[in-house]
């Protein structure tokens, strides 16, 4: 399973972060991990979602669904909170607003796209597990070069 979990201070309260990607999310995991958070209370937990529909093997709907994920979070009663992923200020302000609930945990649905910026990796699955070669890795830093100087 990946899944990355980092601990840091901030606000004087210890906060935890997991970012779960789409192809670890199974239904286990989210009774296992969702349910007991509430009982002990911890509204310092905020779980980030990297949500760009995409597993190693294709697109969650086709191979694991997971929808209605919103629901099935509010059903353990967190605070869910939708953002674009890809948009900087959403991310921040979420988290400021994740930081000052009291009582529940968060989870924060982050809509992506994989690969975003890079023609050829854009919503190819491959890029689970594939590195790029040394020329795919040049015409990737020129795309997202160009993209960053509104060339695109």
């Amino acid at each position: 399973m990946v899944s990355v979990a980092t601990q840091h201070l901030a606000l004087q309260q210890l906060i935890t972060h997991v970012k779960h990607l789409d192809q670890a999310y199974t239904t286990m995991l989210l009774r296992k991990f969702r349910s007991p958070a509430i009982t002990v209370r911890l509204d310092n937990l905020i779980a980030l979602v990297d949500r760009n529909s995409l597993q190693i093997s294709g697109p969650t709907a086709e191979i694991m669904d997971i929808e209605p994920l919103v629901e099935k979070w509010k059903s353990f009663n967190w605070l869910v909170d939708e953002i674009n992923g890809h948009h900087m200020g959403e991310v921040i302000t979420s988290v400021k607003r994740a930081m000052n609930n009291k009582g529940k945990p968060t989870v924060i649905i982050a809509h992506t796209i994989k690969g975003k910026g890079v023609s050829f990796m854009e919503n190819q699955a491959a890029w689970h597990y594939r590195a790029p070669t040394l020329k795919e890795t040049k015409q990737a830093l020129e795309e997202l070069e160009q993209r960053q100087r509104g060339e695109v």
